[in-house]
């Protein structure tokens, strides 16, 4: 049971918070109901629902399931950025999860389709070997102490700080949620990438179902263009070319009748 005493509108003041705030960290926030009202927002000390309830104590459920998801888009983000740091010297600048997709900011705008393709399999490596994670809960003082992290602990952070370490591949401050190992992610997937700022760039990637449903998602796609084509999935591109520039001469074959069209009507209604 929590309680809940409405602020505005569909906002709602909420005691001892149970949800994960949207945005911190970067991450998703939760969702899930408070009695039959759904969750839209969650911030530090309230919630905004779908619907209005009455004030007071309520039953409530968190979406376990959208939890989980956001586990392994975390923990493969913390994966990546650990092996951009450590096999390529590239520094996270920026980390964003969104529903459809997560982004990586690396700190570099010469990156490699060579170096690239060697981070996607490095990460997926490192899923394969289904490595168990650890929570490590240090004293403020002790985790400033600690040397050779990708990313130091910000002075802001008070008291315990928790630590997640990824055997000897990354060991990083974070409040977030994560697998218990890293074959839970099950695949991960950069999806497109992009120069940013001058002088970064961003990643789109995937991990887990999500991978998984973008793969089907785009296999119907493909299926559909070869039938289409009549023609295999390595000659898609090859039978598109074609196709526009047959379109193309088309298109110049109708422009050059039109204007012999309006020639010939021209020189005949003199």
């Amino acid at each position: 049971m929590i309680k809940i005493k409405k602020i505005l509108d569909l906002k709602y003041e909420i005691e001892n918070n149970p949800f994960y705030v949207d945005g911190k960290g970067g991450q998703l926030g939760d969702r899930g109901t408070i009695f039959d009202a759904n969750i839209v927002e969650v911030g530090e000390n309230y919630v905004v629902l779908d619907k209005e309830i009455e004030d007071g104590e309520h039953y409530f459920q968190i979406d376990n399931e959208r939890r989980n998801d956001i586990s392994k888009q975390h923990t493969a983000q913390h994966i990546f950025s650990a092996l951009a740091y450590n096999i390529f010297n590239l520094n996270t600048v920026g980390f964003r999860m969104a529903e459809e997709y997560t982004t990586v900011d690396l700190d570099s705008k010469d990156i490699t389709y060579e170096m690239i393709s060697e981070l996607e399999n490095q990460v997926n490596k490192i899923i394969d070997e289904d490595i168990v994670l650890e929570e490590l809960i240090y004293s403020n003082e002790d985790a400033h102490k600690l040397e050779n992290l990708r990313k130091q602990v910000k002075d802001k952070i008070k008291g315990d700080v928790r630590f997640i370490k990824i055997a000897d591949v990354d060991i990083c401050a974070c409040a977030g949620f994560h697998v218990s190992k890293t074959s839970d992610i099950k695949v991960f997937k950069i999806i497109g990438h992009e120069n940013i700022k001058g002088s970064w760039t961003r990643f789109y990637f995937l991990a887990g179902d999500r991978a998984r449903e973008d793969y089907n998602k785009k296999h119907v796609i493909t299926k559909a263009l070869t039938n289409i084509f009549s023609c295999k999935t390595d000659e898609i591109l090859e039978m598109l070319d074609k196709s526009l520039k047959e379109k193309e001469k088309i298109e110049q074959n109708f422009k050059s009748l039109l204007n012999k069209y309006i020639e010939n009507r021209n020189r005949n209604s003199k």
